[in-house]
């Protein structure tokens, strides 16, 4: 059903949807073994920004930076932890509370069982204490109880944090930060060993200039950036620049007196203005425009324009090239 809404609103996407299996992208059918319901991969990308810098050192300092990378990342994390009291994870616990505020709209109807019956404002599901399951399975994938288990739980008389997933507790969260990374002396107090010696790799002269590229390459689609907790679309490539003085595109106001302007939907038509007569410009909405510029333009820049031709806006495009006839500025009435 919302697959096929889907299709209604935006086909390309249901097409680069279908081609993928619904277990990456659809929550429907995510494993309930991982006790995760992220769809991107964000523990690689948390990875990868933390050897940023150490992939482009030498191997042995590379080594040597790496080690002291996560030697010091284990023990603050541990250190964060140390000061929590509870049972649960700081965010867990935030989490749950928020979930214990909404269950308060939910509805119970039980019928002398392990199952219920929840109502919300958007739904009936059954919820089951005994195999920690609900209909909307968000219980099932992130181990979490949502408002429709917590507003059982709660009339059960129990507490939710006693239906959390063990992965969800301090205790877990500090037995795998339970191992440490030795120290190590430096340099001068190695041991000597009888191995050859490694050589350098050979100099390779690079002719490419310019900085050298450490970002992800994003792909055509990712034009959404978040910044400070909210949504911004990127324009660039997306948007194209008008003008406020004119209303035509290719250019803004700060290009709209040059004789070099680049513009998009020009066209030329002969009229016949209240003043004078002279070549006017009009764009595709039939939006008329007498000459560009403040007042009238002096002999010298006059001449210097007539011997300029308008450039294209891009190479790829094909447009005549046309020279501009400016006269004194007109008024047209409508």
């Amino acid at each position: 059903m919302w697959i096929q809404k889907l299709r209604d609103v935006s086909t390309a996407t249901y097409d680069w949807l279908i081609q993928r299996h619904p277990r990456e992208w659809s929550q429907s059918h995510f494993s309930v073994r991982s006790k995760s319901d992220i769809v991107l991969n964000n523990g690689c990308e948390v990875f990868n920004k933390t050897l940023l810098e150490d992939r482009e050192k030498l191997i042995l300092n590379m080594f040597t930076s790496v080690y002291m990378t996560f030697m010091t990342r284990i023990q603050k994390t541990r250190d964060k932890m140390v000061g929590c009291h509870g049972r649960l994870c700081p965010k867990i616990q935030k989490k749950l509370d928020k979930t214990s505020d909404m269950s308060r709209e939910c509805i119970l109807h039980f019928s002398r069982g392990p199952k219920w019956q929840v109502k919300c404002s958007y739904g009936t599901f059954v919820v089951d204490l005994e195999e920690r399951t609900c209909a909307c399975r968000k219980w099932d994938i992130t181990g979490i109880p949502y408002m429709h288990a917590v507003a059982v739980i709660r009339d059960c008389r129990s507490q939710p944090e006693d239906f959390i997933d063990n992965c969800y507790s301090i205790e877990t969260y500090m037995g795998c930060y339970n191992n440490i990374v030795n120290p190590i002396n430096g340099k001068l107090l190695w041991p000597e060993v009888d191995a050859p010696t490694i050589p350098p790799p050979p100099q390779v002269d690079h002719a490419l200039q310019g900085k050298k590229q450490k970002k992800r390459r994003k792909q055509a689609e990712e034009m959404v950036v978040r910044m400070k907790g909210k949504a911004y679309v990127k324009k660039k490539g997306a948007v194209t620049m008008a003008c406020s003085q004119c209303g035509l595109k290719g250019h803004n106001k700060q290009y709209h007196s040059s004789a070099n302007v680049p513009i998009d939907d020009w066209v030329e038509v002969e009229i016949q203005p209240v003043e004078n007569n002279c070549n006017v410009l009009v764009n595709e909405q039939g939006k008329l425009v007498a000459t560009r510029g403040k007042g009238t333009l002096s002999q010298g820049r006059r001449e210097e324009n007539q011997m300029q031709f308008m450039p294209t806006p891009t190479v790829a495009r094909e447009s005549p090239s046309r020279i501009l006839e400016y006269g004194p500025a007109a008024t047209f009435g409508r």
